[in-house]
């Protein structure tokens, strides 16, 4: 019951007009943010970083973002409002974009192994939440679902569902990631903004000039 009100409240945070705000996050929560990319005085992102599930900062491809959309989980549609928001004109529609995605249900993992531009840019484990390691995060984060819910597993964080993802990766993926070891991998969050590039799993230059990141093959992990 507490998974279905929660989701519905992000599918109605999601839906917000781009001008609503009247929201200031503070501490730790504020330095996830602006880490990942997102607003920290936009009301449809005042749960990020901040709850017991949206901890994952997810660069979202437009494939994954317009996956999203149509399965009932609006987040390209979220995801590029605070992109607005923030910078005060639309997103190039062909970029990835940040969103605090569902750690609980691996949501940006499992986006990742359907689409290659899309990826973990770092887990935040918020003070207070999971192993309590307070305004860290998981960086270097493979694609693959298991390395996620190797990370969940980590953090202490429970699973649970989402549209658009198959419950058989979100309730169940059994965590097996020797290659990667969230412990090995924890920074400052803030440490997580540029030093530790996404794992996209294409190559290529983004307009931005900087080159993507060439990631392992899922099955590498």
């Amino acid at each position: 019951m507490f998974a279905r009100m929660g989701l519905a409240l992000v599918a109605m945070l999601a839906m917000l007009p781009a001008c609503v705000a009247g929201f200031q996050s503070t501490g730790t929560q504020k330095a996830a943010q602006e880490a990942c990319g997102l607003p920290t005085d936009y009301y449809a992102t005042s749960h990020c970083f901040a709850d017991a599930t949206h901890h994952t900062c997810c660069m979202l491809g437009p494939e994954a973002r317009a996956y999203a959309d149509a399965s009932g989980n609006p987040i390209g549609t979220a995801a590029a409002r605070a992109y607005k928001h923030l910078h005060g004109h639309d997103p190039d529609p062909s970029e990835p974009l940040p969103w605090c995605t569902c750690f609980g249900s691996l949501v940006c993992s499992a986006y990742a192994s359907k689409f290659a531009d899309t990826g973990i840019k770092f887990i935040f484990d918020p003070s207070g939440v999971g192993a309590s390691t307070g305004g860290m995060a998981a960086v270097d984060v493979p694609r693959n679902p298991s390395c996620e819910a190797k990370a969940r597993t980590f953090f202490d964080v429970t699973a649970h569902a989402t549209p658009g993802v198959d419950v058989e990766t979100s309730l169940y993926t059994d965590g097996r990631c020797p290659l990667w070891d969230p412990k090995m991998h924890m920074v400052d969050v803030e440490d997580a903004l540029d030093k530790h590039p996404v794992d996209f799993k294409v190559t290529g230059r983004q307009k931005s000039g900087g080159e993507r990141n060439v990631g392992r093959r899922v099955d590498e992990y």
